[in-house]
């Protein structure tokens, strides 16, 4: 059979069995079955665009990277009366709707980051029944951003009383040991004080040290590490010579789109199981529905001569 007959047929077995993933995770797939070399992941990407196009997997299959798209209305209703009444519905249906942040009485809240912008589609639909944000660094960090939206929001969540447990996805190279290395030195500095983490988790050839303990910022590097490369004997590439930090933490580059979709999901799910207290979450259950009573009479009272 041609490549093209051999992918046509595999890449839906692969959306059967793991769901909706990026190019290139399918791609990788492909690549760990022996179908293809990493020169043909374009060809991978030809191929599940013509199996969209004909209707033999849906356009979901594929997670496009994220894209900002603001869908302005180019035409409505002219009449003042259907606008005042879809508001005033809004504004009735608000007690039904209530609710409080996932995360009011949980101890720590997680965040993931990562520097793999093509995967952002894939990790929030592990994350979005718990919401969990998600930061995309996109290589090293931005600091005007993290300084002005990130930073503020972790500061208020620890003058809170809660940590930050911050969750990393990155490439096991030396760039995606670096990148979280940098962020975490810089909300050091910002913050006047000292995240906690393991240093195994950045510097994988010294594993007996420990340092910054007791902070209210906690991390942990979920994936790719040395020892998973290791263990899922995922596909080593050669270290790109021209980096200024060549070999300064591992001798070879493995992408987090190596590792199979299952595990992947499964490390994350369990990372955010580990801090998630049941007991807390019925606390807050209990509290919304305390809460929604008292907020439905109000809203009946100022609604009852709505017409």
């Amino acid at each position: 059979m041609t490549l093209a007959k051999v992918l046509r047929e595999f890449l839906p077995t692969v959306y059967a069995q793991h769901g909706p993933l990026n190019a290139r995770q399918y791609a990788y797939q492909a690549l760990v079955a022996g179908l293809v070399s990493k020169k043909q992941f374009d060809y991978v990407n030809t191929i599940l665009t013509e199996l969209r196009e004909k209707g033999l997997l849906p356009w979901s299959a594929v997670l496009d990277s994220s894209r900002d798209f603001e869908p302005y209305a180019v035409a409505s209703s002219e009449d003042p009366g259907e606008y005042v009444a879809a508001e005033a519905e809004q504004f009735r249906s608000f007690p039904d709707r209530f609710d409080l942040p996932m995360w009011q009485y949980q101890r720590v809240v997680p965040v993931i980051l990562t520097e793999k912008d093509g995967l952002i589609k894939y990790f929030q639909m592990i994350a979005e029944r718990r919401a969990v944000s998600i930061y995309a660094q996109k290589g090293q960090v931005g600091k005007s951003h993290l300084h002005e939206v990130v930073f503020p929001w972790m500061m208020k969540w620890a003058a809170a009383g809660k940590k930050i447990g911050l969750l990393y996805l990155g490439d096991a190279d030396d760039e995606g040991f670096q990148i979280p290395l940098t962020l975490l030195q810089t909300i050091t500095k910002w913050a006047g004080g000292a995240p906690e983490f393991d240093i195994r988790d950045l510097y994988p050839r010294h594993r007996s040290q420990r340092v910054h303990e007791g902070s209210m910022i906690m991390f942990d590097r979920l994936a790719l590490k040395p020892e998973q490369v290791d263990e899922f004997e995922l596909v080593r590439e050669p270290i790109n010579p021209k980096s200024k930090i060549a070999r300064k933490f591992v001798d070879y580059r493995c992408e987090l789109e190596a590792m199979k979709p299952d595990v992947l999901r499964g490390i994350i799910i369990q990372a955010l199981d580990q801090t998630w207290d049941e007991k807390a979450e019925q606390r807050r259950r209990d509290k919304v529905e305390e809460m929604r009573k008292p907020i439905k009479e109000r809203f009946g009272e100022l609604t009852k001569n709505w017409r």
